[in-house]
């Protein structure tokens, strides 16, 4: 029947999702398949990397469970997108992902920033000339860390950076205990940021807890383009969204550009 048809089609689209960790064995190139662990497994160079056939939807993890030196580079393009990207703590240690001049990536569902489960926070810079389009764009998972108030940090420097749904920054801390968190900072360096809705969340919200938002002025203009009629949904207790932050040198530009038609957007002027 249609029914059965259908339900065989879905489920050998999802068969064919892999699963890749990023080791940068070789290089900081994307499309090496030695830097990459696919199902776990080491690779040699008649294997694949993620988005490199159309059979696939693949999963990409970088700093999850495998610690690395070399920073992964998009240079190429891919001949399908990726299911979703997470990237881990890679023990504490800074990560950048670069997407060069004239190439994109598309992730389907969404990109998520793991807290740190140790001590220290974490730091992830997205750069290049290139564009990044996701679903949605979550920065912290809900991890405590072992002690102390610590950061979650996002360098958003990309030329582009296209979130279709909503940018969410999840604070959270221990049920029981004070004085440990893990706090998402979401910082738009540089290049253009358009998303639907900014949104703040914290569990077991105490004293120390917070979400940041900032449009960093530096040494390159910024810009922030707000697609949703609600374009910020704010929890009441964690919120500091700056929209003008520090420096002189360059300009930040906000534009409200509500993409329904049958419902009036919420303008900030403030």
């Amino acid at each position: 029947s249609l029914a059965v048809c259908l339900f065989l089609v879905l489920f050998a689209g999802d068969s064919f999702a892999a699963n890749y960790d990023w080791v940068g064995t070789l290089s900081s190139d994307w499309a090496t398949p030695q830097n990459w662990l696919k199902g776990g497994n080491t690779q040699n160079a008649s294997g694949t990397y993620p988005g490199q056939t159309i059979t696939t939807t693949d999963v990409v993890r970088i700093g999850v469970n495998n610690n690395f030196t070399l920073s992964p580079v998009l240079s190429t393009t891919l001949a399908n997108n990726i299911r979703s990207i997470e990237f881990g703590d890679n023990g504490g240690n800074d990560m950048t992902f670069t997407i060069n001049t004239t190439f994109s990536l598309t992730v389907t569902n969404g990109i998520t920033q793991d807290d740190n489960g140790g001590t220290g926070g974490i730091t992830t810079t997205i750069m290049g000339g290139g564009t990044l389009n996701c679903k949605t764009f979550n920065v912290g998972d809900g991890t405590n860390p072992n002690s102390g108030n610590n950061s979650t940090i996002i360098n958003c420097n990309i030329n582009s950076l296209v979130v279709t749904n909503a940018l969410t920054l999840n604070s959270t801390s221990p049920f029981f205990g004070n004085g440990r968190t893990n706090n998402p900072v979401f910082n738009l360096n540089s290049g253009t940021l358009s998303v639907n809705n900014i949104a703040t969340a914290d569990a077991n919200w105490k004293t120390g807890n917070s979400c940041t938002f900032k449009m960093c002025i530096g040494t390159a203009a910024n810009t922030l383009i707000l697609l949703g009629s609600t374009p910020f949904t704010l929890d009441n207790n964690v919120n500091n969204i700056d929209l003008v932050s520090g420096g002189t040198v360059s300009q930040s530009t906000v534009i409200y550009a509500n993409t329904n038609a049958s419902t009036n957007q919420t303008i900030y002027t403030s």
